[in-house]
């Protein structure tokens, strides 16, 4: 995990976000290992943006970049209760 926020943080002022791919080459892991590494640093508190529609992950310290992370996750989240409360119903359907 460190490696990747290692090179996250390097790039801290570059626009440019890293692909997976890339970042897995840097580090000679593989993809799997990488966002393995992402999710836990996101968990721990790390800022590490991904935009829809734009390869790459970057570390960001900007109030609307984060405000938008916020937002996503948000979003994946009541998505994710929504598709257990459906589960749920069927469940309790078939249980009938």
């Amino acid at each position: 995990e460190w490696s990747v926020a290692q090179v996250l943080e390097s790039r801290l002022s570059s626009e440019r976000a890293l692909s997976r791919m890339e970042l897995a080459r840097r580090l000679q892991v593989g993809d799997r290992k990488i966002r393995q590494a992402i999710e836990i640093l996101r968990r721990l508190g790390w800022p590490i943006c991904s935009s829809s529609g734009k390869a790459g992950d970057r570390l960001s310290t900007k109030p609307a970049v984060l405000d938008a992370l916020e937002r996503d996750f948000t979003a994946r989240a009541l998505s994710a209760l929504r598709t257990r409360s459906a589960i749920r119903r069927t469940r309790r359907l078939l249980a009938a």
